[in-house]
């Protein structure tokens, strides 16, 4: 039987109640799903606020990875123990409710939507659990607003922290990094195409570079990058400037273009067509 949707429960929880309140996480936590009990009830309230306070941390890494990694989104549940056990959250205070709710000010780029939905406890108790419907950020990485972010993606039931090249992978999946300026591999000057390197000097901008450095002079033409101190090539300077540019991307190659009139005829010249290449 195929699980519902994060938004079918979301919408509809109480015909979800049995997915909901599986007495194991692994029959409900995955890819879309997670839940998390809300602080135990009937502790003191020191051990309380430090419960919460993972809980807390726990609820913005989820968010977090839902909305980097589904496009369906995902739904997290607080109120329901890992046995499917429904405590609620109604032990909680209204501050204490707002500060596990207050996701603008743990991460940006997201959209997380809180529903609270009333429900019969484990106990027989009239309770409130919280649904949290996390939409997926196409405009963005959902990352904590620290000076260093940090953000998570979704590994199954796994909330895993974003190294740097999966955030750029990410990047460039959603459009907000293009492809050519990224870097692709570390630089190394004897990788260089002597030849074209020293026709481009001739070209770009003549008048200003002429005790520009190689370096200087591939890094103007965004070529190289700085990344922890040190140059990389960028794609579009390894397929530029590299002798052998197939060694780090095999998978290029190079299309040849020809217009069927001649140079003095451009304005007329309409779409070129394709000569095969043996």
């Amino acid at each position: 039987m195929s699980r519902p949707s994060p938004r079918e429960v979301f919408d509809d929880p109480r015909n979800h109640w049995t997915f909901l309140t599986q007495s194991s996480d692994d029959d409900f936590e995955g890819q879309h799903f997670d839940r998390k009990e809300a602080g135990q009830v009937g502790i003191d309230a020191t051990k309380l606020r430090r419960q919460l306070q993972d809980v807390r941390e726990e609820t913005k890494a989820s968010i977090s990875a839902f909305a980097n990694s589904n496009a369906e989104g995902g739904l997290l549940v607080l109120g329901v123990a890992s046995d499917g056990t429904v405590d609620g959250i109604d032990h909680l205070s209204e501050t204490q409710k707002n500060s596990l709710t207050d996701f603008a000010t743990l991460l940006h780029h997201q959209a997380a939507q809180p529903k609270l939905h009333e429900c019969v406890d484990t106990y027989g108790n009239s309770g409130t659990i919280c649904l949290i419907f996390v939409p997926y950020a196409d405009k963005g990485i959902c990352e904590t607003p620290e000076r260093v972010p940090k953000a998570w993606t979704r590994n199954g039931s796994q909330n895993v922290p974003m190294t740097q090249d999966v955030r750029d992978r990410i990047k460039f999946q959603k459009g907000l990094l293009d492809f050519e300026g990224t870097f692709c591999c570390p630089f190394n000057r004897e990788d260089v195409a002597e030849d074209v390197l020293n026709q481009f000097r001739k070209v770009f901008h003549p008048e200003s570079i002429g005790e520009f450095s190689d370096e200087r002079l591939l890094y103007k033409a965004g070529a190289i990058v700085e990344r922890n101190g040190e140059y990389w090539f960028t794609h579009a300077g390894v397929l530029f400037f590299a002798s052998n540019p197939q060694r780090v991307l095999p998978q290029s190659y190079i299309r040849l273009l020809r217009f069927s009139v001649s140079s003095d005829q451009f304005q007329a010249r309409g779409l070129p067509t394709l000569e095969a290449v043996s």
